[in-house]
């Protein structure tokens, strides 16, 4: 038997960028100090530690204070990644979700390589100057954007990198992107609550959906209210500010005067909030409260009975991207949008409104 070894950060650092060269992931230079440190969650400290170790071993070479080091000519294996992929969430939650994770294993299988930034969007409040600061420190040859704000993806567009935008406002502009088409649905779902007798239908989404402009679902469900002989207003559609707090402040607001008998929420982590928050006010969903959700999650199908929501296939969007990151390896330009089918799904948290 081996024996065990204990090594300091400055060896598992060294180890990792080892291997990685080995197997032909960087090519001439290698990424600087703070990029590295960033993908790996560790302090400068460490990597230049790292670094001063893989010098001394000859696999690479200093071309003095602030450059890059080049990477020496030594026998490779096979090649084992393609592109660098940087991946920028909304939010630490998306992280975890299903589909996000099977993307990024898929594409490691694929032979890329996913870089997330140390930050989200949120985290970051979404102010479009500190991301972009992020992202410019990135070492990726290209971007996947997880539900971006407008600007934030026009940003990205007008630099060199191929983006991917999933969901988010990145209509018209030129990167490639997916997301489901969710507008019939939304129509089915406003004429059946509207049939049942709601007319106080509140849609709770987030800022970047509404802001500089309604985007074309929100727009969509004022009409499907003017459609079901409800004169949309701002109180269809508030403000609130997005974080934690701000969603509580809007909630305890609605329900303060004139509250709503149904609530459309965005996801799945709104939605859980909003029942959390009827439940503390001994509000019953659907007896006293509908609630209807504007996305799929993978959770929802163990509920009993059913949330009532806009379901789609996640595959399809795993699929767009991966076909999006063979054509970049291959060096075939890729702005292909796609709109994947959705359905609704008539769950158990929306019932005849109370009278």
């Amino acid at each position: 038997m081996d024996k065990w070894q204990i090594r300091s950060a400055r060896e598992q650092v060294a180890m990792y960028l080892r291997e990685n060269l080995v197997a032909g992931r960087w090519q001439e230079l290698m990424p600087g100090c703070d990029s590295i440190a960033t993908e790996l969650g560790v302090g400068k400290d460490t990597v230049d530690a790292a670094f001063a170790l893989l010098e001394s071993e000859g696999l690479l070479i200093p071309q003095g204070k602030r450059k890059r080091r080049k990477i020496a000519s030594f026998p490779r294996k096979n090649a084992r990644y393609g592109l660098r992929v940087g991946l920028i969430l909304n939010a630490r939650v998306d992280a975890q979700i299903r589909y996000i994770v099977e993307l990024t294993m898929r594409l490691e299988n694929d032979g890329h390589r996913i870089v997330q930034a140390s930050k989200t969007m949120m985290e970051l409040g979404m102010d479009l100057k500190k991301i972009g600061g992020m992202a410019k420190k990135m070492d990726v040859h290209a971007w996947i954007i997880l539900a971006g704000s407008r600007d934030v993806l026009e940003w990205f567009a007008s630099r060199t990198q191929p983006v991917f935008a999933i969901f988010g406002r990145r209509q018209e502009l030129a990167i490639a992107g997916v997301g489901p088409e969710k507008i019939s649905a939304l129509k089915e779902a406003v004429k059946t609550v509207a049939n049942l007798g709601h007319k106080r239908i509140v849609l709770l989404t987030r800022k970047r959906r509404r802001l500089p402009s309604l985007g074309d679902f929100e727009q969509a469900f004022l009409w499907a209210l003017k459609e079901n002989g409800i004169e949309p207003t701002d109180y269809h559609i508030p403000d609130w500010e997005e974080s934690i707090d701000g969603f509580h402040v809007r909630l305890n607001a609605l329900f303060g005067i004139t509250p709503p008998t149904a609530l459309f929420l965005d996801e799945a982590p709104l939605f859980v909030a909003a029942q959390h928050f009827l439940s503390q006010r001994g509000l019953s969903i659907p007896e006293d409260v509908s609630l209807f959700c504007n996305d799929h999650d993978a959770c929802f199908s163990w509920c009993e009975p059913q949330i009532s929501h806009i379901r789609w296939d996640s595959e399809h969007i795993i699929r767009q991207v991966l076909l999006w990151a063979q054509n970049i390896r291959r060096g075939v330009e890729d702005r292909k949008q796609v709109l994947t089918k959705s359905e609704f799904v008539r769950g158990g948290t929306i019932a005849q409104v109370k009278r």
